[in-house]
C-alpha cells in the first residue's frame, strides 16, 4: 500500500511539469497582449515628436548572460520610403554592444505628457538593425547625427 501511494505521489507530482513542456508558452509572443493604453502614435507623429526631444526615450536589450538591459540615450527619427528608421547615438557602453552582438531591440518612447502627470500616449518599437549599407549611407544624409547605429522600426505597439 506504502509503495503504491508514494508512486501515486510521484505521479501527481510529475502532472504540472508534463502541463508546462506540453504548452509551449513563449514569453515572447504572450507578454503584453492586453494593452491598457490602446492610443498610439503614428509614425509620422513618432518623427515629429522624437525629432523635437521632448519625451522619455528607453532602449531595451538583452546582455550576453540573457539579462535585460535598458538605456537612455541620445537618438533621432524619420520616415524614408514609407518606413519609419531610428538613429542611435551611443557612447561604448552595455547597451550599444548588445546591439552590435544582434540583441534584440526593443524602445519605448513617450512624450512628455501636455494633461496629467503620466505618459499615457506613445508607443513601443520593435526594431532591426538595418545590414544594407546603401540605405544607411542615404539615411546618414537625412538624419542629424554621425552614428550609422541605424534601425528599422519594424512593429509600433501601445506603451502599455
Amino acid at each position: 500500500m506504502k509503495k503504491l501511494f508514494s508512486l501515486l505521489l510521484v505521479l501527481c507530482m510529475l502532472i504540472p511539469s508534463a502541463l508546462s513542456l506540453a504548452e509551449g508558452t513563449d514569453a515572447m509572443t504572450s507578454a503584453s497582449v492586453v494593452d491598457y493604453y490602446g492610443t498610439v502614435l503614428t509614425p509620422a507623429q513618432l518623427v515629429e515628436s522624437i525629432s523635437a526631444y521632448n519625451g522619455f526615450f528607453a532602449v531595451a536589450t538583452v546582455n550576453p548572460d540573457n539579462t535585460p538591459n535598458i538605456g537612455f540615450f541620445i537618438f533621432s527619427a524619420a520616415e524614408y520610403e514609407g518606413k519609419l528608421y531610428l538613429q542611435f547615438g551611443l557612447a561604448e557602453n552595455q547597451t550599444r554592444a548588445n546591439m552590435e552582438n544582434g540583441s534584440a531591440v526593443t524602445v519605448m518612447y513617450a512624450p512628455v505628457p501636455t494633461e496629467g502627470a503620466y505618459a499615457t500616449v506613445g508607443a513601443r518599437l520593435v526594431c532591426a538593425k538595418v545590414t544594407d549599407e546603401a540605405l544607411v549611407e542615404k539615411l546618414m544624409e537625412i538624419m542629424p547625427q554621425k552614428s550609422d547605429l541605424i534601425y528599422e522600426v519594424t512593429l509600433i505597439r501601445p506603451i502599455g
